[in-house]
């Protein structure tokens, strides 16, 4: 043991482990050689530390060329994770020494709170002379993201090998293929910046209300007198009777629906879309603010801290009371719909889960003299005619 302690030391010198390790590498089979010297179970320790780089090939150094920044592919983030998120069988990339990361599948994971036993994970097509199986921990380790074209696995291939930075020959042709292979097997996107906008969601039924104006629909429904006994209908799609079999015998129902009168546009007070070389990729950033003053409030808040219907996502979420059904019209109470709203789904209440009478109420708590409800009754249009609503509705003029 000690003749071959010695071996290591002597060859494994500070410049021949800078040519082939980063500086965190280096400094950890440097800690490794140095258990080699201690008890029994240090040896052991130390032995697994440095069987962790066997086999691993070295990148060769970077051209003076190869030095600019790496382009990242656009919706390519890294995705954070925490080790209690792992379980066995995640697809992963597992951080390596001498190689890009690659994908493997988890084999075993920790107990929570433990900090003992690292993760385990099984690469897919291992590089030639790699055990196959690495130890490691959560900090090493990101979500495999499900890549949905050709395009997408050319990029992520790209990226990941720079093959235009390193030699990459020797492992590049059983890399492209692990990748293919752990692709195959995944399902979903972990990475928020890649997913995908939602092609499928299509309105079951619509809204028909006396709401005809924005300021007109209450902030809280269940909180307004006044509004208490506002009826209103939802017509279903016809042939979606049998979806709301059994729905009558509930009281309250959650309505989902799209805040299709939302501000939409940055003329109407959102936020100003991203462009690119003067060309608009998407909207995702335009018709809402990151931050806002809720009514009765004078500061700014989160959005999501907020039930603004002006969101990313122009979703809503209602409680209504159930009158009664019939066929494909429901009859509602205690609502927040204006005329013509687009209904995306549809759940009954159950007050053993869905009711927190104890939940506090955030920011709400602290205001001790509430503000002026600024609603926007500045709005020159109804929502279901093109006409301002200062004007009479039955006048042509």
């Amino acid at each position: 043991m000690r003749e071959h302690l010695e071996v290591l030391e002597k060859h494994l010198t500070d410049e021949v482990l800078q040519k082939v390790f980063d500086d965190d590498t280096v400094k950890k089979v440097k800690q490794a050689l140095a258990g080699l010297k201690g008890s029994e179970k240090k040896r052991k320790m130390a032995g697994r530390t440095l069987a962790g780089f066997t086999g691993e090939g070295k990148q060769t150094e970077a051209s003076p060329e190869a030095e600019k920044p790496v382009d990242i592919p656009e919706g390519f983030g890294e995705p954070l994770t925490t080790e209690y998120c792992h379980a066995v069988g995640d697809v992963v990339w597992v951080k390596m020494t001498g190689y890009p990361n690659w994908p493997a599948e988890l084999t075993r994971k920790p107990e929570k709170g433990s900090k003992k036993n690292p993760l385990q994970a099984r690469l897919f097509l291992p590089p030639e002379g790699h055990p196959g199986t690495v130890l490691t921990n959560s900090k090493n380790l990101t979500y495999f993201d499900r890549l949905a074209t050709e395009q997408e696995l050319e990029k992520c291939l790209k990226y990941r090998l720079m093959s235009d930075r390193y030699d990459t020959a020797s492992y590049e042709a059983k890399y492209t293929a692990a990748v293919k292979l752990a692709n195959s097997q995944v399902r979903c996107i972990m990475t928020p910046e890649a997913m995908v906008p939602l092609k499928s969601i299509v309105p079951v039924a619509v809204a028909y209300t006396n709401f005809r104006a924005h300021y007109q629909a209450p902030r809280q429904p269940s909180a307004n007198e006044k509004v208490k006994k506002e009826t209103a209908v939802i017509v279903l799609r016809d042939g979606l009777e049998n979806l709301v079999r059994d729905l009558g015998k509930f009281e309250w129902i959650w309505v989902v629906f799209q805040f299709s009168y939302a501000t939409s546009s940055p003329s109407e007070g959102g936020r100003t879309a991203k462009t690119k070389d003067g060309v608009d990729e998407n909207d995702f950033f335009s018709g809402w603010k990151s931050m806002i003053v809720p009514p009765r409030d004078t500061k700014l808040r989160g959005l999501f801290a907020t039930r603004s219907p002006h969101r990313p996502n122009p979703i809503g979420l209602s409680c209504c009371r159930l009158l009664n059904v019939s066929g494909r019209v429901l009859t509602i109470r205690n609502h927040d719909l204006l005329h013509g709203t687009p209904i995306l789904d549809i759940k009954p209440y159950l007050p053993f889960c869905d009711a927190h009478p104890d939940a506090n109420h955030g920011w709400v708590d602290d205001l001790e003299t509430p503000g002026p409800d600024h609603r926007w009754n500045k709005h020159e249009y109804t929502v279901h005619r093109n006409v301002p609503t200062a004007k009479n509705l039955t006048s042509h003029s």
